[in-house]
């Protein structure tokens, strides 16, 4: 084997554990997740969404759901912007109704 083989089969090797890694990290953030698309959420600072879609954050070196939506007045009705806002994790977080739409 010569030095540049070796140091072709370490970048593969490197890169295959990235992936697994990765992938474990999403397999374990999906496992957490307890609200449903379409359930309107309240975290601890007062933000309201209705869940749309998830993703994962890291948070203390462990991966966390994120809750993506379109952030809601406290009368659960859409903000005037529209825009979108994101909760992480589940601590704090409070279900206020069980999937009042079909995203």
């Amino acid at each position: 084997m010569t030095e540049q083989e070796y140091k072709d089969k370490l970048k593969d090797i490197e890169s295959d554990y990235s992936k697994v890694k990765k992938g474990l990290y999403i397999e374990y953030a999906k496992s957490q997740i307890k609200f449903g698309i379409g359930d309107v959420i309240k975290d601890s600072d007062g933000v309201i969404i209705i869940v749309k879609r998830y993703g994962t954050h890291f948070y203390f070196s462990m991966p966390r759901p994120v809750y993506i939506g379109v952030e809601l007045n406290k009368n659960l009705s859409t903000k005037e912007s529209g825009k979108e806002s994101s909760i992480f994790g589940n601590d704090g977080v409070e279900l206020l109704r069980k999937n009042i739409c079909n995203y």
